[in-house]
This record gives C-alpha cells, structure tokens and sequence, in this order.
C-alpha cells in the first residue's frame, strides 16, 4: 500500500489504536483521527511523522501526556487534543514549534503552570486551553489582551482559574 499524504477517518465510531499502522506513514502531512473512541497513547506514535502539519485527535479517549518530542514536528501548525483524557504538565519545548497556529487542548487533565516559552508562538491564532488545572501568567510575543475579541487571537480559559495576561494585570 502506498504512503498516504492524508489520512482521515474523523467522525466515525471508531476503536482500538492505530498508531502502530500511523507511524509508519511517515510521508503524512494530515492526520485526522478526532470524534471517534479511539484510546492508548496515541501521540508517541506521531515522532516519526517529520512531515505533519495537522492533527486532529479531539473527543477521544486518548491518554498520557504529551511527548516534549512532539517539539520537533517542524511544519506543525494545527495541533488538537481536547476532550480527551491526557495529563501531566505542558512541555516547554512546544514553544519551539514557530509554525504552530492552532494549540487546543482543553478538556483534559493537565497540571502546569502555563510555560513562558509559548510566548515565542508567533503564528499562534487560536489557544484553547479551558478546563484543565492551569497556572500562571500569559505572556505573548506580541501584543494580545485575553479579553479581547478584536486581535485576531482566541484565547480561553476556565473563569476563576489564575491565569493573567499582561496587559489586563496593570
């Protein structure tokens, strides 16, 4: 069978893992697995994809935390997790993904305090990061107010949760 560029299955009633069958596509660029009852530590799988610049893997039950190597997908721009069951903390090194524009990993159980290095996202466009356990301050590499809905930027997070951004705290 020939090397897909895109593989999407999304929306299905799909089960099982199949990350030992997608990391051996190495040449795939779109990876679309999310709204299905996919479940293991799926993410893992994606290292050797050095090619990939989506992945959808939202409304599953994947689980674990995220690998820092995941840093290393240089033409990563479209990265969704949420509403799965993954942990731990939020590696620094996912600040070194330049070409990152869309960060969303809500809904799940991370512990962090929000890395300072994600204020070197600048292609970052949509940040979705609500309803985990997350601390500490929001600082961008270039001028976005949480609040506002005019920059171009989306960033959410859970009321009550103490995360501020920089220009809302003076």
């Amino acid at each position: 069978m020939p090397t897909p560029v895109e593989f999407n299955i999304g929306t299905n009633r799909l089960s099982g893992s199949v990350g030992h069958i997608v990391n051996q596509w190495t040449s795939i660029e779109y990876l679309n697995m999310g709204l299905n009852r996919f479940n293991g530590t799926i993410l893992d799988d994606l290292i050797p994809l050095s090619l990939l610049r989506f992945f959808e893997g939202n409304q599953n039950s994947f689980s674990g935390t995220l690998p820092p190597e995941l840093a290393d997908l240089n033409f990563l721009s479209i990265f969704n997790i949420a509403f799965n069951d993954m942990d731990g903390t939020l590696p620094t090194e996912y600040g070194e993904i330049l070409s990152l524009e869309s960060l969303m990993i809500r809904n799940n159980g991370f512990v962090s305090t929000l890395p300072t290095e994600y204020g070197n996202l600048k292609n970052l466009a949509t940040l979705l990061m609500e309803n985990n356990d997350l601390t500490g301050d929001i600082t961008l590499s270039h001028p976005v107010c949480i609040r506002s809905v005019n920059t171009g930027v989306l960033i959410e997070f859970v009321a009550g949760k103490d995360i501020n951004c920089e220009c809302c705290s003076q």
